[in-house]
């Protein structure tokens, strides 16, 4: 998949070592969920950095915001940042909250796939 923002790109990385790239934070989330790659088989998620355009962080460093007036190409309005701070703020700004990773995926389950 070709990214389109480059705010919002991530990868699922398997053990044999296929990437399988997305265009947003809930594309990842609902690929997970629908198990296309079974958990077992999973080497590492990785998404973007908001402030970090283009550069893949694990998923355990990200601290997700979904925010209504900040706009994901996917439509979910799902960010992604490494410091607390920044995304507090944009939280804030763009009248948000943050989420866990879990979280975000109840949220993507409850949105698109019911």
């Amino acid at each position: 998949m070709t990214i389109i923002d480059e705010h919002y790109g991530s990868e699922l990385l398997t053990k044999k070592g296929k990437t399988y790239k997305f265009d947003s934070i809930e594309c990842l989330a609902g690929f997970v969920l629908k198990e296309e790659v079974v958990p077992e088989k999973i080497h590492g998620l990785y998404v973007t950095d908001f402030e970090d355009a283009g550069n893949l962080y694990p998923l355990d460093e990200l601290i997700f915001v979904q925010a209504k007036k900040l706009k994901s190409p996917m439509g979910l309005n799902l960010s992604a940042f490494r410091k607390q701070e920044t995304a507090s703020n944009v939280a804030k700004l763009y009248f948000g909250e943050i989420i866990t990773w879990e979280q975000t995926l109840n949220f993507v389950e409850n949105s698109w796939l019911k």
